[in-house]
C-alpha cells in the first residue's frame, strides 16, 4: 500500500471520501489530502528512506459539529503508525464558493524504505 491509501484507510471509519489535491464531488463533508517526500537516513550515498510531510484536510459545512470527529481522526491516524497529528483550524470567516465553512488540516509525518 502507499502512503496516500494508509491515510484514507485510516480515516475510512467516517465515511467520508478522501482525494488527493482536490475534490470536484458533491458531497458537502470530503477530505483532500496533500504530501511531501524529504528523503532520509543515507547511506552507501544514497536515502534509505523518504520521510512524508502529510497535510489531510477536513472540509465540512458550518453545521456539522466536527469537535468529536476531530479527535477520533487523529487517534485513527496515529493507531495507524503515523505520528500524532497537530491540527489547525484554517476556517474562513465567510461561507466559501463550494459552501463550506469549516477547514480543519491534519498535519502529521509518516517513514517509508525507499
Amino acid at each position: 500500500m502507499s502512503v496516500a491509501s494508509d491515510v484514507a484507510a485510516a480515516v475510512a471509519f467516517t465515511g467520508y471520501p478522501v482525494h488527493q489535491v482536490s475534490y470536484d464531488g458533491e458531497l458537502e463533508t470530503y477530505f483532500t489530502l496533500n504530501m511531501n517526500a524529504i528523503p532520509s537516513d543515507f547511506a552507501d550515498d544514497a536515502p534509505q528512506h523518504d520521510r512524508w510531510l502529510i497535510q489531510l484536510h477536513l472540509f465540512a459545512p458550518f453545521t456539522l459539529n466536527t469537535t468529536t470527529i476531530r479527535r477520533q481522526i487523529r487517534d485513527a491516524l496515529f493507531a495507524a503508525g503515523f505520528t500524532y497529528p497537530s491540527l489547525v483550524d484554517a476556517s474562513e470567516s465567510a461561507r466559501s464558493s463550494d459552501g463550506t465553512e469549516q477547514h480543519v488540516v491534519f498535519e502529521f509525518e509518516a517513514t517509508e524504505a525507499i
